[in-house]
């Protein structure tokens, strides 16, 4: 008869063979399996987010193209041409008097000329009080669409409030295509 230590270490050797076989051709690549199919999820999850992401800003960008498109229907932009810069000038400078906005300088640039449009930028000096300031700003908008601001810079509050905030002001007008 064999000693009870060699049946049991044949037993637990061949139980060890049977848990590594086991291991290796079951447990091993279900697990294998388990974790790619996490990471596939993870990846399509992360894909899905962003087309969600495309498409609210594709949404976004279409409803700012029809808002932009109904108001040119509803107010089409009209451009002078480069020439009226003079006319301009003094439209600009009454607006701004009516607004209460003192002009100390205004000068016009040269035309930088593009396919459809050129642009010419208007530099303003001025001062006025804050609160004129926006109502100078809503008419401007209002009445002078074919201006936009290019840089505005306003300095602060002067010994003598009566003459309000300093302001440096760039706007770009619009016009029609300069002759060749």
């Amino acid at each position: 008869m064999k000693p009870h230590w060699q049946t049991h270490a044949i037993g637990g050797s061949v139980l060890a063979a049977l848990a590594l076989t086991a291991w290796l051709l079951l447990l091993h690549p279900i697990a294998s399996a388990r974790s790619s199919y996490a990471r596939l999820v993870g990846t399509m999850q992360s894909a899905d987010d962003q087309l969600q992401q495309a498409r609210a800003q594709e949404r976004a960008g279409r409803q700012t193209a029809e808002a932009a498109a109904a108001s040119l229907t509803a107010r089409p932009l009209l451009l002078q041409p480069p020439d009226a810069v003079n006319t301009r000038l003094q439209a600009l400078a009454d607006l701004a008097s009516s607004k209460h906005v003192r002009i100390d300088t205004i000068e016009a640039g040269r035309p930088e000329g593009f396919p459809q449009y050129a642009v010419i930028l208007i530099q303003i000096t001025a001062r006025a009080r804050f609160a004129d300031l926006q109502t100078f700003f809503t008419a401007l908008h209002d009445q002078m669409p074919d201006l936009d601001v290019a840089t505005l810079e306003l300095t602060g509050r002067s010994i003598d409030a009566s003459t309000g905030e300093g302001m440096q002001l760039k706007l770009r007008w619009h016009t029609a295509p300069a002759p060749p």
